[in-house]
């Protein structure tokens, strides 16, 4: 990836070998396996370790959850709060575990605006929680 991060800049009409620029393809290659984690993510992993019985079916919502992402478009990123909601059904996980998980899972990879806003998924798709 460094290798395309260097022609990029030469592509941009920049010098990769200025002192400002040197060490920039690692420092990207860097930023975007990270903001691109999301990718790797096994929301069932995670969860698994914070599932508890518990009697209690009442919406449980996490507000204002952190995310970052990169437009599929532009390759540029943006981020805000999300918020999480579920109904247990017997079984809940800690809540910033789960919320953590959930947004992870969608965020850091690239997509639009819109369709994050429509990534979540029922818990009921999760049989771990089901």
């Amino acid at each position: 990836m460094r290798d395309l991060l260097r022609e990029l800049l030469v592509k941009l009409g920049e010098d990769p070998g200025r002192e400002g620029l040197i060490e920039t393809p690692e420092r990207m290659e860097n930023a975007y396996k990270f903001l691109t984690s999301g990718y790797k993510a096994d929301i069932e992993k995670i969860l698994t370790s914070s599932i508890f019985d518990e009697k209690y079916d009442e919406m449980v919502v996490v507000k204002d959850v952190d995310f970052y992402s990169l437009c599929e478009h532009h390759m540029l990123p943006f981020f805000g709060k999300c918020h999480v909601a579920y109904i247990p059904k017997g079984k809940m996980a800690w809540a910033s575990c789960f919320s953590v998980s959930r947004a992870r899972k969608y965020d850091w990879s690239l997509t639009g605006s819109t369709p994050l806003s429509r990534q979540g998924r029922p818990v009921d798709d999760l049989s771990i929680l089901a």
